[in-house]
C-alpha cells in the first residue's frame, strides 16, 4: 500500500472498527503518526504498534525517513479519535499531522476530534494480534471508496444504501471467562489425579495448550483444549477425544464409578456422622478421617464426581476398619501406634491450608464476576463511559492480582496432596510465591479500589486471600 487517498480512506474505516457496537467490544487497532521529511505520516493497521511502525516506515520509504509522533491504540468513541500513546508524545504536534494527512489526499478524517492518552494515562501495552482478525484487517485496508460511503450513508439512516458484512470482532470477555475457568480447574488436578502421575502430567499438558491459545488469542482453540481438560477431570480414567496417544486410559479396574452429586452428598454426610464413634478417643485417626472428609467435601464442591466417588470409598473403608489411608505405607507420615510423625502434621497442615486457599480462590472470582456484571451495568446507563467501563471490567478485573495468582496455582498444582517428598521438593519455590503474593496484596492501589467500589458490590479480595495466604505460607514453613 501507498499513501493516498485511498490509503487514507481505508484508515478511516479500520478507526471506525474499534468502536463498540451494541455490546461487543470494538477491535484492536494500532495508529502510528509521524513525519517522513517534511510531510505527514500515518499507518492504522491491526498489527501490534511495535510491528505498525515497521510497516509505516516500509510504506513511507519514497517520502524519506520516517520520524515516529506517535505510537499506541487508536480507540474511536463518541465521535472522538483517542490515541493511547506507548510513549510520551505531543497532543498539539500529533492531532496537526493526524489531520494535515487527511487534508493532503482531500480525504475527511473520521473525526476532528483527537484526544493523546499518556502512557501514565492508561494501562500502556500492546495488545495481543488476532490471527484472524490480522487477516481480515490487512484485506480491510483495500476497502473502496464506494464500500465507505455506503457505511456513511448506513450511519445516516440511508435504507438504500447496501450494507457491508464484517466479522464479529473476537471478544475478550470470551477469553477471560475462558482463563477464569482454567484458573477454577486446575486446584482440582490433584484430586482428580490421585497417585496417577501420569494422569496428573497429562492434565498439567491440557492446562498448557489452554493457556498457549489463550496467549494467542484464539478462542475457538482454547475453548476446545478446555473441553478437553473438563472432559479428564470429570472421566479421569477415560481416554479423551481428539488427543492422540493418550496413556490416560484405565489403569485401575476397580476404579469407582461417581454417583450423582446429590446422593454423593448424602452418603458422605451419613459417613461423617460415622466419624466421632469410629475414632473413639484415638485423636490421631479422628484427625485423619476428618481430613479424608474434607477432601471427598472439597471434590463435592468442586463437582468432581469421579474423585469424589474414591474419596467417599477410601472414607467408608477406612470406618468400616480398613486402613485409614492406603497411600501412608511407607510415607513416613505415621507410626505403628498411629501416632502422626512431624511429616504427617505437614501433610495434614498443607491440606488445610490448600482447601482454605481454593475456597478463597473461589470466593475472589464470585466477587470479581459480581463487580464486572455491575460495571457493565453502569456502562450501559452512562454511554460517554461506556468504553472506558468496559475496558475495566473486561481487561483490568482478569488481571487484578497481576501474574501473582497463576503462578501460584501453578507451583500448588506440583505439591497436590502434600506428600513429604512434594513438600520438600516443591515448598521452598511455593512459599517465595505465598510472599511475593502477600506483599503483592497489602500494597497494590487496584485492588484497595476493587474493595471500595463506589458500585455497592460487596468486595473483600485483600481480607479473602490474606488469611488463606497465612495458612499456605504456616504450612509451607512447617514442611520446611
Amino acid at each position: 500500500m501507498e499513501h493516498g487517498a485511498k490509503a487514507a480512506t481505508s484508515f478511516t474505516n479500520l478507526i471506525k472498527q474499534t468502536a463498540k457496537k451494541g455490546d461487543l467490544p470494538g477491535r484492536n487497532r494500532s495508529l502510528v503518526i509521524g513525519k517522513a521529511g517534511d510531510k505527514p505520516v500515518m499507518l492504522v493497521s491491526p498489527k501490534k504498534p511495535t510491528q505498525a511502525l515497521s510497516e509505516l516506515s516500509t510504506m513511507s520509504k519514497k517520502l524519506g525517513k520516517v520520524t515516529p509522533l506517535a505510537i499506541g491504540q487508536v480507540v474511536f468513541e463518541e465521535n472522538v479519535v483517542h490515541l493511547k500513546a506507548l510513549k510520551n508524545a505531543n497532543e498539539a504536534v500529533v492531532k496537526k499531522a493526524f489531520l494535515d494527512y487527511y487534508r493532503a489526499y482531500k480525504i475527511s478524517p473520521p473525526s476532528i476530534q483527537v484526544k493523546l492518552w499518556q502512557p501514565t494515562e492508561w494501562n500502556a501495552v500492546e495488545f495481543e494480534e488476532d490471527p484472524e482478525d490480522v487477516h481480515e484487517g490487512e484485506s480491510d485496508a483495500a476497502t473502496t471508496d464506494e464500500e465507505s460511503e455506503d457505511d456513511e450513508a448506513e450511519e445516516d439512516g440511508d435504507s438504500s444504501a447496501k450494507p457491508v458484512a464484517k466479522a464479529a470482532p473476537t471478544s475478550d470477555t470470551a477469553l477471560a471467562a475462558l482463563q477464569a475457568e482454567l484458573a477454577r480447574l486446575i486446584p482440582q488436578f490433584a484430586h482428580a489425579a490421585g497417585d496417577d502421575n501420569e494422569l496428573l502430567g497429562a492434565l498439567k499438558k491440557d492446562a498448557v495448550d489452554v493457556g498457549t491459545n489463550l496467549k494467542q488469542r484464539n478462542v475457538a482453540a482454547a475453548t476446545e483444549a478446555l473441553k478437553r481438560l473438563k472432559q479428564r477431570i470429570d472421566s479421569p480414567k477415560q481416554p479423551i477425544a481428539g488427543r492422540s496417544g493418550d496413556t490416560s486410559q484405565d489403569h485401575n479396574a476397580s476404579q469407582v464409578q461417581p454417583s450423582s452429586a446429590d446422593a454423593s452428598r448424602k452418603e458422605l454426610a451419613a459417613l461423617i456422622m460415622r466419624i466421632p464413634r469410629a475414632a473413639g478417643d484415638d485423636t490421631a485417626r479422628k484427625a485423619t478421617l476428618a481430613q479424608m472428609a474434607g477432601e471427598a467435601n472439597a471434590a463435592l464442591k468442586a463437582n468432581n464426581l469421579a474423585a469424589l466417588a474414591t474419596l467417599i470409598a477410601r472414607l467408608r473403608a477406612a470406618l468400616d476398619g480398613g486402613d485409614v489411608r492406603t497411600d501412608q505405607a511407607g510415607s513416613g507420615s505415621g507410626r505403628a501406634d498411629g501416632s502422626v510423625t512431624g511429616a504427617g502434621k505437614a501433610t495434614q497442615a498443607w491440606k488445610g491450608a490448600h482447601d482454605a486457599w481454593q475456597d478463597a480462590n473461589d470466593e475472589v472470582n464470585k466477587q470479581l464476576n459480581a463487580l464486572r456484571a455491575a460495571i457493565l451495568d453502569q456502562a450501559k446507563k452512562e454511554p460517554a463511559y461506556a468504553a472506558a467501563l468496559g475496558e475495566i471490567a473486561d481487561k483490568g478485573l482478569n488481571a487484578i492480582t497481576g501474574n501473582h495468582r497463576a503462578l501460584l496455582m501453578a507451583s500448588l498444582m506440583d505439591i497436590g496432596d502434600g506428600a513429604p517428598e512434594a513438600l520438600r521438593t516443591h515448598g521452598p519455590k511455593a512459599l517465595g510465591l505465598v510472599t511475593a503474593f502477600q506483599n503483592f496484596i497489602a500494597g497494590n492501589e487496584r485492588i484497595g479500589v476493587c474493595d471500595a467500589n463506589p458500585f455497592g458490590v460487596p468486595v473483600s479480595i485483600r481480607d479473602t486471600f490474606t488469611p488463606a495466604l497465612a495458612r499456605l505460607a504456616e504450612a509451607l514453613k512447617l514442611a520446611a
